[in-house]
């Protein structure tokens, strides 16, 4: 790696028909002064991020970090600065790039002085571990050696080519790997698989097995505590788990974005397991996840039994006929309409239906404030 010229390189990456979103954490802050001081930058640089702190790696990342120094979090930190190089303006190709390290330090070192570094594009994530050998060089000597990795890396995905680091340099063991880009919820979004299910650790798993008894769906915009109420009000009834469900397609409403879909998990998972699906109605849901029982409230219920959405009463009876074919059912819980507390009472269920509902008593759950109302209130909160 000594070998290596750092303008040809950065030359390389400003040419290079990519936008670039740089994230960088526990070491290689020098790349950033390379890719920035040269003239031309902003032609492909975007952004560059240091979330060095644990939280802040957490809050950037949207999930716990069991390990902040590994190929998965290089990768994970990829594909959030990919994300970012979306949004910005032109026709250039988004690329991520992440790169976490544990170098020499003041204080004694158990594990491995190490870095990983990642470089994703739409396609292809290029992954390299660097392993240096200890008490070999010095904090900043592993800083040179790592921002030249970084810069070739970056150089490489940018020309579509493989890293070249047949240059050695004594006292550093270099390990590539090149695949698939994509974290499980990017893959999820572009049809790889139908649904992603989100552990509260963090953990993502393209169709994990889903083994709660219930589950409560909802657009969580945002989480609030009438949606946690009625998990708990619902496992209590139930004495089983409920994991909640975010859709991506909603039948009265818009399709989110990957981005969309982010925001809105990164508060949830810490609290509650979740799956994410694209399952617009509640059919296509139960077909997803056949034998559960859904959680839902009164206004929800009348959308559910609404023939608008079925193309009439008839086809709404045989949809029904599904829906106990499949073992599905639901428990329905009271809502406040315009100071009314409307429970199951209060919707028309039709005939084909009424074995497959059941009712929450008021005395078992009661939460008055939506998810609607808690917008219109920090939106005012905002103007005044």
């Amino acid at each position: 790696m000594s070998g290596f010229d750092p303008d040809d390189l950065i030359g390389c990456i400003h040419a290079a028909d990519f936008h670039v979103v740089a994230a960088i954490t526990g070491g290689g802050a020098e790349l950033l002064a390379h890719l920035f001081a040269r003239a031309g930058a902003s032609r492909a640089m975007v952004a560059a991020l240091i979330p060095y702190h644990p939280r802040q790696l957490e809050r950037y990342l949207c999930r716990p970090v069991p390990t902040s120094v590994s190929a998965e979090t290089s990768r994970a930190l990829a594909y959030r600065a990919r994300q970012q190089a979306l949004h910005a303006d032109g026709e250039r190709a988004p690329l991520g790039f992440g790169c976490t390290a544990s170098l020499a330090t003041t204080r004694p070192r158990r594990g491995d002085e190490q870095a990983f570094l990642a470089a994703a594009t739409e396609e292809i994530c290029l992954s390299v571990r660097l392993v240096f050998e200890k008490g070999r060089h010095t904090r900043s000597e592993q800083e040179k050696i790592l921002c030249a990795a970084c810069l070739e890396t970056m150089a490489a995905r940018c020309a579509g080519r493989r890293p070249d680091f047949s240059v050695p340099r004594d006292g550093v063991r270099v390990e590539v790997e090149q695949g698939a880009a994509g974290d499980p919820l990017q893959r999820w979004f572009t049809g790889a698989f139908r649904w992603i299910s989100i552990e509260a650790d963090g953990r993502q798993r393209a169709e994990g097995p889903v083994t709660a008894a219930a589950l409560l769906p909802g657009s969580f915009n945002p989480l609030h505590q009438g949606h946690l109420g009625m998990a708990n009000a619902a496992e209590l009834l139930l004495g089983a788990p409920v994991v909640l469900e975010l859709s991506a397609l909603n039948a009265d409403k818009s399709a989110m974005s990957c981005t969309e879909l982010r925001r809105r998990i990164c508060p949830i998972f810490r609290i509650r397991s979740l799956v994410v699906t694209r399952a617009a109605t509640f059919i296509e849901k139960a077909r997803l996840f056949p034998g559960k029982t859904w959680v839902i409230g009164a206004d929800t219920a009348k959308r559910v039994v609404d023939p608008k959405y079925y193309g009439g009463e008839a086809a709404r009876a045989a949809v029904f006929r599904e829906f106990a074919a499949l073992a599905s059912n639901f428990l329905v819980m009271g809502r406040s309409e315009a100071g009314l507390f409307k429970t199951l009472d209060d919707v028309a269920l039709p005939s084909e239906a009424r074995a497959l509902f059941r009712a929450v008593p008021e005395s078992a759950f009661r939460a008055d404030l939506s998810s609607t109302e808690i917008r219109q209130r920090a939106a005012a909160a905002c103007r005044s």
